[in-house]
This record gives structure tokens, sequence and C-alpha cells, in this order.
């Protein structure tokens, strides 16, 4: 009595929810005797203790007189693990009152978890003065894939060039890598302006899916202002009539700057001078610094 040419599967595509598999040895046709087949099952890109319950060794199964079939069970271990199909191999050694056709078989284990998503959080400097800032980028689920993601940066309020400098590159998550960082450069200058922001562009992800929004960077600025008006002036002639004043801002600001002044006497007094104007100095936005 003959084995079959082939060594029949009952199942060939395995998910792993699915949590027994049964494979299925068919004769040709029952015999009055006892077939006794001797099988191994082994790795070949699936791992035995980690994707299947291992079965170590040299296995015997006997299929009874006037029996035509007889099952090998096989059990699937589930994970959270995003990764490739994986394949197991079993093999028939030896046979007793049988002839074996076909030896082999394979097994497809197939993947049933999702792809994981790359999650870049907003990211707030300390303040511009940072220079270089340090982003980390993680992965919602492992994965035994290796995944990329291109990054950009693009203006917002913050300016490229200006408030920071434009970057582009490659986000790599290596194989069960959870996170990863890249550096990212803010420019800092004496202007006192608004807190101001740009944002990442997450493109091209390969093995994932990229964020489904932009990451936005957060700058606060460091710049604080300070007036101040020169003192001790000396007018060596009261004739000599009106007399500037200068008033001085430490640094330019993106915002209109006023400030309202008064004068009070010492020893001169108000016959001896007189205030024209309107009592407020006014320091348009990103203009000299001296009034």
């Amino acid at each position: 009595m003959k084995l079959t040419q082939q060594l029949q599967l009952l199942i060939t595509v395995q998910l792993r929810q699915q949590q027994q598999l049964t494979w299925f040895l068919q004769l040709s046709n029952p015999s009055a005797k006892t077939i006794t087949v001797e099988y191994t099952v082994t790795d070949a890109t699936a791992t035995g203790g980690a994707d299947y319950t291992a079965i170590t060794g040299v296995q015997t199964l006997n299929i009874a007189p006037n029996t035509q079939s007889k099952n090998i069970p096989i059990s699937i271990l589930t994970d959270s693990l995003d990764e490739d199909n994986e394949t197991i191999t079993v093999t028939l050694t030896s046979a007793l009152n049988a002839t074996i056709t076909r030896a082999a078989g394979t097994l497809t284990i197939q993947d049933d978890d999702s792809q994981p998503t790359i999650v870049i959080s907003d990211f707030t400097a300390n303040s511009e003065a940072d220079g270089t800032i340090s982003v980390t980028a993680s992965l919602t689920a492992p994965t035994s894939r290796t995944v990329t993601a291109n990054y950009e940066t693009k203006s917002g309020t913050a300016v490229s060039g200006s408030d920071f400098a434009y970057q582009t590159g490659t986000i790599t998550f290596n194989p069960n890598q959870s996170a990863t960082t890249f550096d990212l450069t803010l420019l800092n200058d004496s202007i006192n302006e608004n807190t101001e922001q740009f944002t990442l562009d997450i493109t091209n992800a390969s093995n994932a899916s990229a964020p489904a929004s932009a990451p936005v960077i957060t700058i606060p600025d460091d710049d604080q202002l300070s007036i101040s008006v020169s003192d001790n002036l000396t007018i060596a002639n009261e004739g000599v009539g009106t007399h500037g004043i200068t008033v001085n801002l430490s640094n330019a600001s993106t915002d209109n700057v006023t400030v309202d002044y008064v004068t009070n006497n010492i020893t001169a007094s108000g016959a001896d001078y007189s205030i024209s104007g309107t009592g407020t100095l006014t320091f348009p936005r990103e203009q000299p610094v001296s009034r």
C-alpha cells in the first residue's frame, strides 16, 4: 500500500488567531495493515516556541487498518508583532507498510497584525537659544520589518532660514526597534518676538503608516526688551531752544513698542523748559532702536 504522491494539507495558509492547525496525511487507498510513519517538524522562516509550539525530534504517527488518512496537529502561537508570513516544514522520514512518494510539505503562517503607525508628539523647545533639539519618533506596535519615512521642515509662524534651519532626512527603525531620534537646528536672533511654530512633514513611510497630522515644533522667544534714556544731559546755553533726548530700546521687536514719558522738576521748573509732543514714544516693529 502506498502513500499518495502528495502530502495533502488540510490547511496550507494559517492565520495566527486560528490556533490549531491540522496537517493531513492520506493513503491512496485503505490498507489491512497498520501504517507507521515517522516525521519531523522543523523551522523554515517560522521559529518553534515563538511562532508555533515546537515539536522536537522524530515523531511517530500510526494509521489504523482500513483508515485512509491521519492528522498531524500543530499549534500556532499568537503575537502582536507585525511581521512577514512565515513557514514550517514537515518531513516524512520513514514509513512501515507504505512507500513515501512525497516526503515534505510547507505550512505558511499568515501574519494578522496591522502595520504600526509612526508617532511624533508636538514638541516645545526651551527657547530659541537651544540650538539643536532632539525629536523622538516611535512606533505604535513592534514590527520585524525595517521602517523608514522621510521628514521635511515646513515654515509656519517660524520661518525657515531665520528661526530654524531647513532640513530633510530619513527616519529609520531597525527591526524590533520601538523608538529613534533625530536632530533639528534652531536659529537664535536678538529680536523680541512672539512664540513661533513650524511643522514636520512625514512622507513616504515604508512598513508603517505616517502620522495623521504634521507634528508641531514650538519655539519660545528668549529676547527681553528694556528701555533706557541718557541722563545728565547738559545744555550749555539756556537760550539754545529745542534739544533732543535719545530714548533707547535694547533690541528690535516684531511688535510696535510704546512708552509714556513724564518730566519731573529737580532744580529747574516749568518756567525753564517745556515738553512738546503727546508724552508717548513709539518704536515701530523691527525698526531702529533709538528715538
